[in-house]
């Protein structure tokens, strides 16, 4: 159970300073001439790299709906060139949604921990300055109160910190059952599109043109997605590009109808005023004209190569965002750990004496102000996180 409400957090603010639980009583204020020099460089309350973390969990994320939402509005394709190309759309689908119903929710979750923890050390910082004002006083009750205090930040701390390494895991756990499937298509694509190559040169050009421009696409939105959080961004949406293709092109089992192709999803936000994202915005746009204008020349096999190709494509994207996730999440768990282990040089410190009230004081300043500071980031990402979705459709069959 999480200890995130304020309700929570008095109550056991106030049982704590009631009882006098957790640790024996100080004469600290009495002794104050024999503290020694602190090393207050060990006391970290507020990790540096915190909003540098949910930033990145939060660029992950959205690299991850949008490959997410290719998958889930693909229709199902049938190629001559590979038949079994239905089964394996709809094992990824089934994947990503997994990923929608189970897990997505969690990267939200981390994310208004830190909203939560911030409002509550902020909270904190009040009672536990008027503590060390008793401190100064000679009260010698003051003492075990503050260390009691720490104990609570602590362990709420600590929980955060444990939900994190859960989430963490969970995508672990979710890459370990993707990848089998995932390798599975990946052998079964390539080698088909291997043997097309050696039969066609003209279609080994075509599939270097499209992976080169899609690696650079992939690049270009996954920088401009992370420069959309860092400016404050605001206005994020998918945009999907998809290609209506007539059925013959694809293959004969189809029939008479056509077939949409997603060919990706594009992140925009709103940057007017801001030339340097607009240009960038620019820049991906300019990129997926040259990537639809590639097909706009194909025919026969050479659709049915770059369908197959395109679909490779987008689910080896949507496999390595997973990664992304993972990697943020570890960064988040560790700035949680470093938040836990300065708590504990604080009370260590403070326990030998070898920290001033007023040292003390100005690092809870400090950590509140960065704490404010990692809230109004942790707010924002929030009213992020949940995009509106579009889909642009261009009809190659004209």
């Amino acid at each position: 159970m999480k200890i995130t409400t304020k309700t929570f957090t008095s109550t056991a603010l106030a049982f704590t300073l009631a009882t006098g639980a957790f640790l024996p009583n100080y004469s600290f204020a009495a002794e104050t001439a024999i503290v020694a020099e602190a090393n207050t460089n060990d006391i970290i309350l507020a990790p540096v790299n915190m909003q540098k973390a949910i930033k990145s969990i939060a660029t992950s994320k959205l690299i991850m709906d949008a490959y997410k939402t290719s998958i889930s509005t693909q229709e199902s394709v049938r190629l001559d060139i590979l038949p079994d190309l239905p089964s394996y759309q709809q094992i990824a689908r089934d994947h990503a949604s997994d990923y929608v119903n189970n897990l997505s929710s969690l990267l939200i979750e981390r994310n208004l921990d830190v909203s939560a923890f911030a409002t509550d050390f902020i909270n904190y910082y009040d009672v536990l300055m008027d503590t060390l004002d008793r401190v100064d006083a000679g009260d010698d009750q003051a003492s075990q109160d503050f260390l009691s205090l720490l104990n609570i930040i602590q362990r709420e701390i600590q929980q955060y910190r444990d939900d994190t390494n859960d989430t963490m895991y969970s995508f672990q756990t979710y890459k370990d059952d993707l990848q089998d499937d995932h390798f599975n298509f990946q052998y079964a694509a390539t080698t088909t599109l291997n043997n097309l190559e050696l039969e066609d040169e003209k279609i080994e050009i075509i599939i270097d043109q499209l992976n080169d421009l899609g690696a650079e696409i992939k690049e270009e939105n996954s920088v401009l997605t992370a420069e959309y959080i860092e400016a404050g961004v605001v206005g994020l949406e998918l945009s999907t590009i998809a290609l209506e293709i007539a059925a013959e092109g694809v293959g004969s089992l189809l029939g008479p109808v056509g077939v949409s192709i997603a060919i990706g999803t594009i992140i925009y936000g709103a940057v007017t005023g801001n030339i340097a994202l607009d240009e960038k915005q620019e820049r991906i746009r300019e990129l997926n004209e040259e990537y639809e204008n590639i097909w706009l020349g194909l025919q026969g096999t050479e659709i049915q190569a770059a369908v197959l190709n395109d679909i490779q494509m987008q689910l080896n994207n949507f496999y390595d965002a997973n990664d992304g996730i993972i990697t943020s999440t570890r960064d988040l768990y560790e700035e949680w750990d470093s938040a836990y282990e300065g708590i504990q040089n604080l009370k260590d410190q403070y326990d030998a004496r070898k920290i001033s009230t007023d040292e003390i004081r100005n690092l809870l300043l400090d950590a509140k102000e960065s704490w404010k500071n990692s809230r109004a980031q942790a707010d924002y990402i929030n009213s992020q996180l949940n995009l509106q979705t579009s889909v642009e459709t261009l009809d190659l069959n004209t």
